[in-house]
């Protein structure tokens, strides 16, 4: 009896000690070699799936889309630092409708934002993060219209920060590699900025009309994230 006992009380201490172990750890097979050195900080690069869209050039869904396809954390315990960094370039050409004048559509937007995480293990494979972060974008549209008279930029542009609160889902597959999706939503101060201006007839230039606006956004977990945890 007095054995039972003494092994109850061993395995109550074992559970509650490996309990408070890197929540990574426990998520990514606890028969790691790394954990046999007892590591307590990992890196872990994600790669959002929204790179295969933009290369197989499908149409852009409704739903807002994260805009981060390149993740960065620094995994300390249960608490992780986390950046985030996405962006896109664009350019068309065509003719104005019923006429020779060409008509010239750029656009890019760069999004990133840093913060912070805490880190939950739900079961053996499973991980829950609840995340806060500061956020900035930049978007510039600029469509030039040249008629080979003279050739006019009109332009439309915004810059915007702010932050807000994020929540996720990881998934190990193996030790070495994980799946994630997220949701989140933002609070954020944007400055527009819209203008035209003449090449050739510069007296006719506008003055650069400047908006600023609060925004929300909100990101569904639409995006599947690769992530290589080391």
């Amino acid at each position: 009896m007095l054995k039972t006992i003494c092994i109850c009380i061993v395995m109550t201490f074992s559970f509650f000690g490996k309990s408070q172990t890197d929540v990574a750890i426990n998520v990514t097979f606890n028969s790691d070699e790394e954990i046999k050195k007892e590591r307590k900080v990992f890196h872990e690069i994600g790669i959002g799936t929204s790179i295969i869209t933009q290369f197989l050039k499908t149409e852009e869904n409704t739903i807002n889309q994260n805009p981060y396809f390149l993740t960065y954390k620094l995994v300390y315990k249960n608490i992780a630092l986390r950046a985030g960094l996405g962006g896109k370039l664009d350019e068309s050409e065509s003719f104005i409708d019923g006429t020779t004048d060409k008509l010239t559509v750029k656009k890019s937007n760069l999004d990133w934002r840093v913060g912070v995480e805490y880190r939950m293990a739900i079961g053996k494979k499973w991980l829950g993060t609840f995340g806060t972060d500061y956020v900035a974008k930049k978007t510039f549209d600029e469509r030039i219209s040249n008629s080979g008279f003279d050739e006019v930029v009109i332009s439309d542009n915004q810059v915007g920060s702010g932050g807000g609160l994020a929540i996720g889902l990881q998934y190990a597959l193996t030790p070495k590699l994980m799946l994630g999706t997220e949701a989140a939503f933002y609070y954020l101060n944007v400055e527009r900025t819209q203008m035209t201006t003449f090449k050739n007839l510069p007296q006719f230039d506008t003055d650069p009309e400047i908006n600023n606006n609060r925004v929300t956004q909100s990101l569904l977990p639409s995006s599947i994230y690769i992530i290589f945890h080391f």
